[in-house]
């Protein structure tokens, strides 16, 4: 009997250094992701002021980018900290296999 609990011991130990680093993971990507709203929030605010200042000009407002355009896509990576930044166009050759 004493075998079977120390096993249960063993494997909650495990299981809370488990959900400890899940939660460690979560409270970055919880980081990286208030990061990256507060960016889109700037970049809209960045937009709509361009727009009117133009505007302002008589310079017509840009058209909408082109069905299946795809725009440049930022990632974080948790592990390495490292920024990324990936970039889709129209024109660049798609590979065939």
């Amino acid at each position: 009997m004493r075998e079977l609990l120390d096993k249960i011991e063993t494997r909650q130990l495990l299981i809370r250094e488990t959900a400890e680093q899940l939660r460690e993971q979560i409270a970055r990507i919880a980081e990286q992701l208030t990061a990256a709203e507060a960016t889109l929030r700037r970049l809209e605010i960045t937009r709509e002021t361009i727009v009117e200042l133009a505007a302002e000009d008589g310079v017509p407002p840009p058209e909408p980018p082109p069905p299946g355009h795809r725009p440049a896509t930022v990632r974080f990576w948790p592990s390495s900290r490292m920024l990324e930044k990936f970039v889709t166009t129209e024109s660049a050759p798609v590979p065939h296999s």
